[in-house]
């Protein structure tokens, strides 16, 4: 279960369900209504159709329910769709989003790049040597690529 809470001051206001007060007199945490945020409710911990009850209803048996309003900040994703498996050496960081394969679109023909050009991978020749940097071959620095 992944939950994202927005990133604006007002939208954590809505989500949280409090703000924090910096005014004279009045500091601290400020409940923002008598029902709460999305997140939970203040007064019923147990509230259904909150992100909390979501969480619940994750490590139980049954499906999780979620209703329109909590899917704008909650996803559940698998963890085999979090993991990158494409390389061949494995990358133990885990995406918040589900890996999506990329497709490339275009309205020239799609070739390998080594069938149009020649790659060479080698070392920078020497800066001092000009004659090195003319011509017909492009030099292309890692950093470029």
């Amino acid at each position: 279960m992944i939950i994202l809470s927005p990133s604006d001051n007002a939208g954590q206001k809505e989500f949280l369900g409090y703000y924090w007060s910096n005014r004279k007199g009045d500091e601290g945490i400020q409940y923002a209504g008598e029902r709460g945020g999305k997140l939970y409710v203040n007064t019923d911990r147990e509230a259904e159709g909150t992100l909390a009850d979501v969480v619940r209803q994750s490590f139980g048996d049954d499906d999780v329910r979620m209703t329109d309003d909590n899917l704008r900040y909650a996803r559940v994703i698998g963890t085999s769709g979090m993991l990158d498996f494409s390389r061949s050496v494995f990358n133990i960081s885990i995406q918040l989003e589900k890996h999506k394969k990329v497709e490339l679109h275009s309205k020239y023909p799609m070739r390998k790049l080594g069938s149009v050009c020649k790659i060479l991978i080698g070392g920078t020749p020497s800066r001092y040597k000009r004659e090195y940097f003319s011509g017909t071959n492009l030099w292309v620095s890692i950093a470029e690529m």
